[in-house]
């Protein structure tokens, strides 16, 4: 007996057809749109980074400056001829008075009588009584404070800078920028009868304005 086997057509399988132009630009548009909200995120994730870290530093030193005024009676003075250039260092770490010059606690650096007036507007130092001085940031750190490029011949002058850059940056004694903080004592209009404490800060191309007072 002769067996005659059958064997089957093959037919085509169902399988999904290769996808569309309209398919593969959708999928490529949800794929940027992930990206970008990727991207999104993590730009404000620095953002937010960068300006908690302004404001606690900010917050360090409100509170020397509060505790100065609790032990001298007084805010620290400021720069009258210039609020973004504060003598905020000398005063709050205290110095030290010799003949016409005043040493530093922080550093041990002598500035001149002449360059504390050529460049902070004032005779002298208020925090700087002997045995009294008081350093009111005794945890500050190195890259809290830099020296400002000094004109030819005149002392080596520290600032409290911003750790994040700002708009109007200075050049330190490196020729490196440096943003510094901005302070205001004598005639505050944030803080009537206290002090303005601020920053100016470059934040993802903005300028932003970092202060001790409700906007």
């Amino acid at each position: 007996m002769n067996f005659i086997w059958k064997t089957s057509k093959s037919t085509p399988s169902n399988s999904p057809s290769a996808f569309s132009l309209v398919e593969v630009l959708v999928v490529i548009s949800i794929i940027a749109a992930l990206a970008a909200l990727t991207v999104g995120l993590a730009g404000r994730a620095a953002e937010s980074k960068k300006t908690s870290q302004v404001n606690a530093e900010k917050a360090v030193i409100e509170l020397a400056i509060e505790s100065y005024k609790a032990k001298l009676g007084f805010y620290p003075p400021d720069n009258p001829n210039d609020p973004t250039r504060p003598p905020l260092f000398y005063e709050l770490t205290g110095t030290q008075p010799t003949n016409s010059d005043y040493r530093t606690y922080v550093g041990t650096e002598v500035i001149s009588g002449a360059d504390v007036f050529g460049y902070f507007g004032r005779p002298g130092f208020a925090n700087s009584q002997p045995g009294e001085a008081k350093n009111f940031l005794e945890n500050l750190k190195a890259v809290q404070y830099r020296d400002i490029k000094p004109n030819s011949g005149a002392s080596r002058v520290k600032f409290l800078v911003v750790p994040v850059d700002g708009p109007n940056p200075v050049l330190d004694i490196d020729d490196k920028p440096m943003n510094l903080w901005r302070y205001n004592s004598s005639n505050p209009t944030n803080n009537v009868g206290h002090f303005d404490l601020w920053a100016e800060v470059t934040i993802r191309g903005r300028t932003n304005i970092i202060g001790n007072w409700r906007k």
